[in-house]
């Protein structure tokens, strides 16, 4: 009984938690004595996949590992992969408040390993939803994937910020800005002064 109806509720969400499957349960009149005993079957079973603790999920795409970490938001290399300006494939990468303890995370079933980076809560900000398979997830948008990149100090080949940095809109950039450091500022706002004309005009050529 309570297998079918944890399956007819959450099967199409990205994740569920321990409290929701409780709520749910108790809502529509079912004991949920045996609950954690039919969470632990269904893992055995592997009809459902542990996030993290006490979350859960039907779904066996990697990507929903991110939301046994919300809130998140996936950036970096992935989040330009995601927006078509990275072809190369890369791992996973998201972002949360959330304490982390590992910095890279596996899903079980399918093998996928997910880097995880904490930011402070007053940087977190600057995205919005891209639909990806069933569902929609959190992705950086670019100001804040080009602010990101800076900041977790993670550098590419110059050529390959050239769809971002045309683009980039300065404003934003700038009002993104204010919530960082000055090292960081300073860096972002020399890097874009120094190469979005070329950019903009397609002149964006590796000067090694």
């Amino acid at each position: 009984m309570i297998a079918k109806e944890l399956k007819r509720k959450f099967e199409s969400y990205p994740a569920f938690t321990f409290r929701d499957a409780k709520s749910y349960l108790e809502g529509i009149g079912v004991n949920t004595k045996n609950l954690a005993r039919s969470l632990a079957y269904l893992k055995k079973t592997s009809n459902i996949v542990t996030l993290v603790r006490g979350v859960y999920t039907y779904n066996k795409d990697g990507l929903v590992i991110g939301f046994g970490y919300s809130p998140f938001y996936f950036g970096l290399l992935y989040a330009m992969s995601l927006r078509g300006f990275w072809t190369i494939e890369s791992r996973p990468e998201l972002i949360t408040v959330r304490p982390v303890r590992r910095t890279r995370v596996q899903m079980v079933n399918n093998k996928i390993t997910v880097s995880v980076h904490h930011i402070s809560g007053d940087r977190f900000f600057g995205y919005d939803f891209v639909k990806y398979g069933q569902f929609k997830v959190p992705v950086s948008d670019v100001e804040k994937t080009l602010i990101d990149l800076f900041y977790f100090r993670v550098r590419l080949p110059v050529q390959d910020y050239s769809m971002m940095l045309k683009l980039l809109k300065i404003r934003k950039l700038k009002k993104y800005l204010s919530r960082f450091d000055p090292k960081t500022r300073a860096a972002v706002l020399e890097f874009v002064h120094k190469y979005k004309r070329l950019a903009d005009k397609g002149r964006l050529e590796s000067p090694y």
